[in-house]
């Protein structure tokens, strides 16, 4: 028997679904019960399943924990970091907009929302041809409409950061307008991100960042198009601040005023730092 483990971490659908969970540990804590529980000892093989929907930073993270529990056969664990984190408060708005601050153009430009099943939407895999999942994980999110009078924007305190260890921040936005009220499109049609991630109090690692757009599938049967964030930043102190604005500066609104975007799942996520030795598990907000 081979046992074959989900490696899917990234759009258009992942199993690494909850903001406030580090994920790499918890992939460390799967193979550490291969390599310690006696029912396991007659397994032929292991696998992690499949690299082409996993980020390059878990992939890199699985060539560790092959050489760890299967070449060296080491039996503790491979990561020290927790579980849980808490370097972001109510990542998800669950909560509505607690532990955020917000700062809106005009009244009623800023809110918390919810969209049935939008967490499967955006690509958490809860399970396919059932109904919402029973936690509704993922489908509440801040939604923000555009206003000429300025910029709507709002941000919160990154805490619990180890200075010089690379972190990296994922975001998606989409356009709310496509969500409520679907239409086919192409990806040239469809409406790009207008506004500025800044993370202030870090250095910035330009190559590895990037933002690009995907297609949600296999839902709704409408695909909408989806703006993945990926933004890698190496820690200068313990804390930096997040905000985010819908304007791409502070003179610069860009166009198309009055429209709906909303933004969720805001995810740390702690990289490779080669330089410091430091393997790669992940810090999620």
């Amino acid at each position: 028997m081979v046992i074959a483990f989900g490696l899917f971490s990234m759009p258009p659908g992942g199993i690494n679904k909850q903001p406030n969970v580090d994920y790499h540990v918890w992939m460390d804590r799967q193979m550490n019960v291969v390599a310690n529980d006696p029912n396991m000892a007659g397994i032929d093989g292991l696998e992690w399943w499949t690299s082409s929907l996993a980020d390059e930073e878990t992939v890199r993270f699985v060539g560790k924990l092959y050489r760890h529990y299967a070449i060296e056969g080491r039996t503790n664990m491979l990561t020290g970091d927790p579980l849980f984190l808490t370097h972001l408060h109510n990542a998800d708005f669950e909560q509505g907009t607690e532990g955020w601050t917000l700062h809106p153009a005009e009244t009623g430009t800023i809110e918390a929302r919810r969209f049935p099943r939008y967490g499967r939407i955006e690509g958490r895999y809860m399970g396919l041809g059932r109904p919402a999942d029973p936690e509704h994980i993922g489908d509440t999110f801040l939604w923000m409409k555009r206003s000429e009078k300025g910029p709507n924007t709002f941000f919160q305190t990154i805490h619990g950061l180890q200075p010089g260890r690379l972190y990296s921040l994922k975001m998606f936005s989409c356009d709310y307008a496509d969500l409520i009220n679907p239409k086919p499109k192409k990806m040239e049609e469809a409406t790009p991100f207008l506004g500025k991630v800044t993370i202030r109090g870090v250095d910035h690692d330009m190559k590895r960042s990037f933002i690009e757009m995907y297609a949600s599938t296999p839902e709704p049967k409408i695909p909408i198009w989806i703006t993945y964030h990926w933004k890698v930043f190496r820690a200068k102190s313990t804390n930096a601040q997040l905000m985010v604005s819908d304007w791409p500066g502070e003179s610069e609104p860009g166009a198309l005023f009055g429209q709906d975007r909303h933004l969720i799942s805001w995810r740390f996520s702690l990289t490779m730092n080669d330089a410091k030795g430091i393997v790669s598990t992940r810090i999620e907000a």
